[in-house]
């Protein structure tokens, strides 16, 4: 159907919704991890902590993007602020940069593949409209919405360079195909969870959550609308990220799992965070070396 449409140790937060009709995003005090991450084989290594937020310690920090190998974007609420804005930060020199400064709130920054843009879900002035904007990388503009008539965005993830996969908030949530060329919008399915990526073949994964513990990772092709079930999802997790290879490593708590559907029938579990001090992961973020980690801070 078409329409118009933070360097020591602890983790990287997550953006989580109060999931209603008129959601938004709930605040919290999250911290951002880095950590180089290897597999070879069958064996994976984790190690080289970096404590990513002091910037911003005992506040918000959320949705890390890799921006390139060396610096990230993250969504931080600064003391004081009552929006969060978008930051750069680099990973070895430890300098940050503010991306975006305005009255909103913007989350989720990604990199939009293939262009100079780079895009953000903004809970706009009334504090209801949530849509996915761009903005040039120059930051020669303020930017823009894509598809003005989409206003109950939640998360997004980019299939290619026109193609974006939409995590619409609603009751149920449900998931739609975005195509910035004719601004077409085409619902594949409902009650799914925030969790998105893609396999080392273009092809979405989500989380479709059929009842309430029974959730699992789906394997869409956009081509044919056609989806298959990959594996269920550890109990209760909904954050994933994809190698190179096809494994799947998702967190549950302070631990790291891992799977390939090519081979594998389960979970196993890689590592343990909680050596770090580390106790609830609710992000992730990879590009081939470095694995980020939003961890949820109690204090």
């Amino acid at each position: 159907m078409r329409t118009y449409m933070k360097f020591l140790l602890s983790a990287a937060s997550c953006i989580l919704f109060i999931c209603s009709s008129s959601s938004i995003f709930a605040q919290g005090t999250h911290n951002l991890y880095s950590f180089s991450f290897k597999k070879s084989g069958a064996q994976f290594e984790i190690s080289l902590p970096k404590f990513l937020n002091s910037y911003n310690t005992n506040s918000y920090n959320n949705q890390p993007h890799f921006k390139d190998s060396k610096n990230i974007m993250v969504a931080s609420m600064i003391k004081g602020k009552s929006q969060t804005d978008i930051y750069s930060l680099n990973l070895f020199a430890r300098r940050k940069a503010q991306i975006t400064k305005t009255p909103e709130s913007e989350y989720s920054p990604q990199l939009r593949p293939g262009t100079n843009f780079f895009n953000c879900v903004r809970v706009e002035s009334d504090g209801k409209t949530q849509r996915l904007w761009e903005f040039p990388n120059s930051h020669a503009t303020q930017g823009k919405p894509l598809f003005p008539e989409v206003k109950n965005v939640g998360y997004y993830h980019w299939l290619d360079q026109h193609r974006v996969a939409l995590f619409l908030v609603g009751e149920p949530h449900s998931l739609a195909i975005g195509d910035t060329r004719d601004n077409s919008i085409e619902t594949i399915t409902s009650n799914i969870g925030r969790g998105m990526g893609s396999t080392p073949t273009g092809e979405l994964l989500f989380i479709q959550k059929l009842s309430e513990r029974t959730w699992y990772i789906k394997k869409l092709n956009p081509r044919t609308q056609k989806s298959t079930i990959v594996i269920e999802t550890l109990d209760g997790a909904e954050d994933f990220v994809t190698m190179a290879d096809g494994t799947i490593v998702m967190a549950q708590g302070a631990k790291l799992y891992a799977t390939n559907p090519k081979v594998d029938k389960s979970w196993q579990e890689i590592a343990d965070l909680r050596q770090y001090g580390l106790q609830k992961i609710t992000r992730l973020a990879f590009n081939g070396e470095r694995l980020l980690v939003v961890v949820d801070d109690p204090s």
